[in-house]
């Protein structure tokens, strides 16, 4: 059986094996793979764009005249309008009442079922409308047996004081997964991504289906791995409290405890299992 050797101080080896691993990932996967919930309803925007949204929102949108519900599903503008933007400001003022949560006013793409942007939205209406949105996260590590990670500010709406990957954040409106990782990297760890070693390629890892507090959540995951070992981050936007070198050992241990976010779990462990399988020098039959 596949196992990687995790920590080597003081002579100490510890075996963590493979099929641990994948069945964490697994378990973070298909928690991550969640139903829609009883008390949801589909919404079509300009018949484009396809979501989730609680029924007490969607009767409110319909009162406001912002959409209408036929056969339990909920329209938001006309396939003829060419630009959807005037409709969803006006949602997204009325589910801003409706929270008690900050408002940051951060954009992301509204994108159609071809994969194109028909029109921006703020944040916290994507979730609240359950439309799709995009993560990108930055896996670093410093040997083979320690990674970078960084600590939620305790001050997040989401996940306050929990770890994560060094780099994670939505791909904001008009931006591509590239153009998202490198502002994001330099926001989150002061790091110029073209600087760091044998970066990996952006791919996806899954699709989230997840219920949150503002809303369902239908995301896409994507993540890239690189070796950073010849600079030290640091954070520039105030959102991360510490950065800091744990080994596999520790982050492994961290989560089991649930103490980094799911999302950065996933990435974690995937990218271990791919060096187990991909470096024979990592792993003992």
């Amino acid at each position: 059986m596949r196992s990687i050797i995790i920590n080597m101080m003081n002579n100490k080896n510890i075996f963590i094996t493979l099929r641990k691993l994948e069945n964490i990932f697994h378990k973070i996967k298909n928690h991550l793979n969640q139903p829609i919930p009883d008390n949801y309803i589909p919404l079509k925007i300009a018949m484009k764009a396809n979501g989730y949204t609680n029924i007490e929102l969607a009767k409110e949108i319909e009162n406001q005249k912002l959409g209408k519900i036929i056969k339990n599903c909920l329209y938001i503008s006309d396939i003829s309008l060419n630009n959807i933007n005037p409709y969803i400001d006006k949602i997204s003022i009325l589910i801003k009442n409706r929270s008690i949560k900050k408002w940051n006013s951060e954009l992301l793409d509204i994108i159609d079922n071809s994969q194109k942007t028909i029109g921006y939205i703020e944040r916290s209406t994507a979730r609240a409308l359950g439309l799709k949105t995009r993560v990108v996260h930055l896996n670093a590590w410093n040997s083979h047996n320690s990674i970078w990670i960084s600590k939620r500010s305790n001050k997040k709406a989401i996940n306050p004081g929990k770890w994560g990957t060094l780099v994670g954040g939505l791909v904001s409106y008009r931006e591509n997964i590239n153009q998202a990782l490198t502002r994001e990297s330099l926001e989150e760890a002061n790091l110029d991504i073209s600087m760091t070693r044998q970066r990996s390629e952006l791919l996806k890892i899954t699709d989230i289906y997840k219920l949150t507090s503002d809303g369902f959540q239908i995301e896409e995951l994507f993540s890239s791995s690189c070796l950073l070992n010849n600079m030290t981050p640091s954070n520039k936007d105030g959102e991360i409290d510490a950065i800091k070198i744990h080994s596999i050992e520790e982050i492994i241990k961290l989560v089991e405890r649930n103490e980094i976010t799911e999302e950065s779990s996933l990435v974690i462990i995937k990218d271990l299992i791919q060096k187990i399988k991909m470096d024979p020098s990592l792993h003992q039959e």
